[in-house]
């Protein structure tokens, strides 16, 4: 049935519920008719032998009266001995081998139908047992012919209904299939229509019309990272191809060919840094390992080793990197796979870096708070364009100052990656003057 159309499942579902209730309705009606029947023809039979019982009970020594023709009675006196008997040969068996006072039904040989009820009167000279019969062939055939116009009416009622179902099932899904249809025929800009009404086909189209905004935006994010990342590639490797260039021409001169091996590994290293950060950040979009965690104490190495190979990396520029480094809980559970701080340090400490270029000062702060821990780096450097830090963790988004020093642009979005996969957050903001960039972390 899952391969029916909505259609076909809705008139088909309907139907069998109609049908279902039509052969209920119809079964009581014909219950309660066959009963009306029955106890009317209960009724007439016990009507037959209430002059007999009254007759006996006021003039006991006459006897009963005769039998009006058309009745069907069998009265037995108390001796036993049957005083009046006008009922069919069959009755008469059957009332012969019944205990008196049991009313029942008999259905003969001739194919007549028949209800015997039964009456016992107490009198000076004894117990007297009638039995009276009332021949029902008629109401079983009325009961026959209510079966037909049931049946006949039942199955009209059933076209009617799946008719209407078909119809109406037509016109509730007209509204899907003209969606349907401008779904299909949509263009790069253009939404499904939604209606002014709040019922369900609206809601629809307002939740398709954000799912295909997303996923525009998502292909156009795609689109311009495919176009970001080749503009980032083509400069280290026309760097790459010019320096190795320049290297087989000098190969008589062993200087030259050790710093133009030496540039050329410089721009490998700037490859490679892209290349780890954007399968880091697409390993991060997919989920990255959820049962992963580290210890406060791990965190606590990891951003101290981070802070040390930077010392290293400015240790022949004026640039000073102070450290606030401390845990109360070094117990603590956070949900960051092994190292992922240390990358997040590296990172903030590396922009830190560039942005005071030669001389300044770069304050790390890792420590508690509350639930969560906060790790920060600030520096002394320019900061950066106001209308950069609403876009600051995008992909390869750089202020346009920036472009000119090294750097993807990745550094930022890997750290708010990180963070929102461990149920935090990352935030930027200018500092009077200096550049302010931290991420949260809560416990597990």
């Amino acid at each position: 049935m899952r391969r029916w159309r909505i259609r076909t499942r809705l008139v088909v579902g309907t139907s069998i519920m109609a049908a279902l209730l039509l052969t209920v309705a119809l079964l009581v009606a014909r219950a309660e008719i066959t009963r009306l029947l029955h106890d009317s023809g209960v009724s007439l039979a016990r009507s037959d032998l209430t002059s007999f019982a009254t007759d006996l009970q006021r003039n006991p020594d006459e006897g009963p009266d005769a039998v009006a023709n058309g009745l069907l009675i069998v009265i037995r006196a108390p001796d036993g001995t049957t005083v009046r008997d006008t009922a069919p040969h069959d009755v008469r068996q059957v009332i012969a081998a019944t205990a008196d006072g049991t009313d029942f039904t008999l259905d003969d040989d001739e194919g007549r139908s028949y209800v015997i009820v039964s009456e016992r009167v107490a009198t000076s000279d004894g117990v007297w047992s009638m039995w009276a019969a009332r021949d029902v062939s008629s109401s079983r055939s009325a009961v026959s012919g209510i079966d037909t116009v049931f049946l006949l009416t039942g199955a009209g009622l059933l076209v009617v209904v799946i008719g209407a179902s078909w119809m109406l099932a037509r016109g509730a899904l007209r509204p899907v299939e003209e969606l349907r249809r401008h779904a299909q025929a949509l263009d790069a800009a253009e939404l499904l229509p939604v209606a002014d009404n709040d019922d369900e086909l609206a809601r629809l189209a307002a939740t398709l019309n954000g799912f295909v905004q997303r996923v525009r935006a998502s292909a156009d994010r795609e689109r311009q990272m495919v176009s970001d990342a080749a503009h980032e590639l083509r400069t280290p490797l026309a760097t790459l191809g010019a320096e190795l260039e320049l290297t087989r021409r000098r190969l008589d001169d062993p200087a030259g060919v050790e710093a133009g091996l030496a540039a050329a590994t410089t721009s490998v290293d700037r490859l490679t840094g892209l290349a780890t950060n954007l399968l880091e950040l697409s390993r991060l979009d997919d989920g990255g390992a959820h049962d992963a965690s580290e210890t406060g104490a791990e965190v606590l190495d990891d951003v101290l080793a981070a802070i040390d190979r930077a010392r290293v990396r400015v240790a022949d520029l004026d640039i000073e990197i102070d450290d606030e480094v401390k845990l109360d809980d070094p117990a603590a559970r956070y949900r960051v796979e092994p190292l992922a701080l240390s990358r997040v340090a590296d990172n903030l400490l590396a922009n830190a870096i560039r942005a005071v270029e030669r001389t300044g000062r770069i304050v790390v702060t890792l420590d508690d708070h509350g639930d969560e821990i906060l790790l920060r780096v600030d520096d002394d450097g320019p900061g950066a364009p106001e209308d950069f830090l609403p876009r600051a963790f995008e992909r390869f988004a750089r202020p346009d100052d920036a472009r000119r020093r090294p750097g993807s642009g990745l550094g930022l979005a890997l750290v708010r990656a990180v963070a929102v996969a461990a149920g935090g957050d990352a935030r930027v903001q200018n500092l009077a003057p200096g550049f302010r960039a931290e991420a949260r972390l809560p416990k597990m």
